[in-house]
């Protein structure tokens, strides 16, 4: 280059974003601890959005209004504090805007809007500080707890179980959920654990390599045995019915279901020729190839066998619900065999 030209180094100023932190939901919870994390929220200074979001969301990883749930959101806002110099020698104190925490549900375009936002003091108070949440589930309310402070009492508008997946996001940093908090670990072992009832079983994941064997003493008919996808019991907006099959003493009703305002479904009636009587031994077996699903009916008399073709794959089942038959002494009611 010419000795009359200089290279001017103006730097660029690099626009800094906030993290996100993410985790999937594994096994669903009716109640007990359904999230607990340790991290920091920075100080003002280092603040970009001056504030941070935790997201309990159901079938999506981002709160997006356009598809799946936000079960619950907490957004935490921290008004900006900053020293302003009026004239020399004249400095005064201002403090931008308000601190305060908002609790909210929404749904996807499919469901109506589930009430207002809450508005609450923000439980944090204080930039530059580690914190440890708490979201408890109980028969209607969650219980939000920061550092172990006075419960936060919000109302369920979606049961607490369909939540799949939490996203954490905004000015928050070295989030470790419980797997990774040891502070976690201690809250969680002296909480009360969720545990399913004793007619439901979880056998995510499943595979077209195993059987569902159901074993028990009629009580009742019709008995009912439910596949479902994204769900612990039937709910008209959240999850899936990838089987429903119900066995009366004359025939077989057995349904699909998916979900939402385009939900679809099929059905399919069949009659036997079994003679079933409430107090007998049943076993049924139950096995999938893809949307195939065979099933086998055997009794102490006679067997019955046939097949179904559902909306979505065999393994697509995450938990499988029975009712109307008692657990005899030395089965499982319900069981898992690879083939």
């Amino acid at each position: 280059m010419g000795k009359d030209i200089q290279l001017l180094d103006n730097g660029v100023e690099e626009y800094q974003q906030t993290l996100k932190y993410n985790k999937k939901i594994m096994s669903l919870k009716s109640y007990g601890i359904i999230l607990c994390f340790d991290a920091y929220v920075p100080k003002a200074k280092d603040m970009i959005d001056n504030r941070f979001r935790i997201n309990l969301l159901h079938d999506s990883s981002e709160p997006y209004y356009a598809f799946g749930i936000t079960v619950l959101q907490l957004t935490f806002k921290f008004a900006t504090q900053k020293y302003i110099s009026l004239r020399e020698n004249n400095v005064t104190f201002k403090r931008g805007g308000d601190s305060y925490m908002e609790i909210r549900t929404e749904g996807s375009k499919e469901y109506s809007h589930m009430g207002g936002p809450e508005m609450r003091s923000n439980p944090i108070g204080q930039t530059g500080v580690h914190i440890n949440v708490v979201i408890y589930a109980e028969e209607f309310f969650y219980n939000i707890s920061i550092n172990g402070g006075d419960f936060i009492h919000y109302h369920h508008r979606f049961p607490p179980w369909a939540v799949n997946h939490v996203m954490i996001d905004g000015d928050i940093k070295d989030v470790k959920f419980e797997e990774d908090s040891s502070q976690c670990q201690k809250i969680i072992n002296n909480s009360i654990k969720f545990e399913l009832p004793p007619n439901m079983l979880e056998v995510k994941p499943l595979t077209d390599m195993e059987t569902i064997v159901i074993t028990g003493k009629i009580s009742k008919f019709p008995i009912n045995v439910t596949f479902l996808n994204g769900a612990i019991e039937r709910h008209n907006r959240i999850g899936q019915v990838v089987l429903d099959f119900a066995l009366s003493q004359n025939d077989i009703y057995i349904e699909s279901k998916s979900k939402g305002s385009k939900a679809k479904y099929t059905t399919k009636l069949l009659p036997h020729h079994l003679e079933l009587k409430e107090g007998e031994a049943i076993q049924l077996n139950f096995y999938g190839k893809m949307e195939s699903i065979s099933f086998e009916i055997e009794t102490k008399e006679d067997t019955y066998a046939n097949l179904f073709i559902s909306l979505m794959p065999y393994a697509a089942t995450h938990y499988v619900m029975v009712d109307g038959l008692e657990k005899i002494k030395e089965y499982d009611l319900i069981d898992l065999q690879r083939n």
